[in-house]
């Protein structure tokens, strides 16, 4: 993501001045953990200062603290994933008048002013997620949605693409949502919970800690595992 905004400009500015460069993810989670790495690995190629910030867990206001704090140390560019986009914009604008680079990846935020989003539309991932589903259940059945955030607008907006998808098909039911924060223990939990009280469900979507769920499968240590369709 940083070779597209700071290409030209690697290693120090014409002043001599090392760039440093900060990333904002959304929690301390796995998936999180991974995009830190990649996010400092390439910052090490570049030859930059890297600095990669998430709260504990989703929190907008603990964002927007950072993002000042970070414009005020006059780092050089702040590459951020919006848990929220409004409350973002007057920050986003302010620190692009002081000639801070932003871009925003995982949710975009046009309004911010950001030079430019590196990421996907959720939206779509959703309703590509939803027909998927429909298509292996051959449009009937009942199944769990699993998410990690019912706050950032990437899960929201995931959540209403998988939703829309599903609306086409009348036979088949979401009877759960389940929100597990992005905690690995508590999703697989709920997951256990929900096949137990709906012995009938057909399959279970679990949008952020999918990869959790395969290991599990793979490893045999989940006991509806066979019901789980991935």
């Amino acid at each position: 993501m940083t070779s597209v905004l700071f290409a030209g400009s690697v290693g120090f500015t014409k002043e001599n001045k090392e760039i440093t460069i900060v990333g904002i993810g959304k929690a301390t989670d796995q998936y999180w953990r991974v995009v830190e790495t990649g996010f400092n690995d390439a910052a090490k190629i570049m030859n930059i200062k890297s600095i990669f910030y998430c709260p504990p867990s989703e929190d907008i206001e603990a964002q927007m603290r950072q993002i000042e704090t970070f414009a005020a140390m006059g780092v050089d560019g702040i590459v951020f994933a919006p848990s929220s986009v409004k409350p973002m914009i007057p920050l986003i604008k302010r620190a692009m008048s002081q000639g801070i680079n932003c871009i925003t990846f995982d949710c975009s935020a046009p309004e911010t002013g950001a030079y430019l989003h590196i990421g996907w539309d959720v939206y779509k991932i959703g309703l590509e997620m939803g027909e998927g589903m429909a298509k292996i259940l051959k449009g009937k059945g009942k199944i769990v949605e699993g998410t990690g955030s019912m706050v950032a607008e990437s899960s929201v907006l995931k959540h209403k693409g998988f939703v829309d998808a599903l609306a086409k098909y009348p036979e088949i039911e979401i009877v759960e949502v389940l929100n597990d924060d992005a905690d690995q223990a508590k999703a697989v939990s709920l997951a256990e919970a929900a096949f137990r009280a709906h012995p009938d469900l057909r399959d279970i979507y679990p949008t952020m800690l999918i990869m959790r769920f395969v290991q599990l499968k793979q490893q045999k240590r989940l006991e509806w595992q066979e019901k789980l369709i991935l």
